[in-house]
């Protein structure tokens, strides 16, 4: 059975853990959702989702801003793991190279 889950908040934890001095990588990390767990589970999409404390930041579209930043950076180590998606497109040639979306 093929995985397409709608909702992570990894991107917001690695951040998290980034300031408290523990940074973690995408790839394989302790948060519920790692690109090796992923590809365990037989993922074929994850939705990451970019979550922004509103009571605790003092500029919610910049700390947006840097968790997108944050997303592009951890998945351009992994190219030949996972790939952006911008169009249904993009998951079928994902998935025929072989690759998360």
């Amino acid at each position: 059975m093929l995985v397409a889950d709608m909702h992570c908040d990894t991107i917001f934890e690695m951040d998290r853990k980034f300031h408290e001095g523990d940074p973690v990588d995408i790839k394989d990390s302790n948060l519920n959702i790692s690109l090796n767990k992923m590809k365990q589970g037989n993922y074929v999409l994850q939705n990451f989702a970019l979550f922004t404390p509103l009571k605790h930041v003092e500029d919610p579209i910049q700390h947006v801003m840097h968790l997108v930043d944050t997303f592009y950076l951890e998945l351009e180590k992994y190219p030949d793991m996972i790939g952006i998606v911008k169009s249904y497109q993009d998951i079928l040639d994902n998935m025929k190279n072989h690759k998360m979306s």
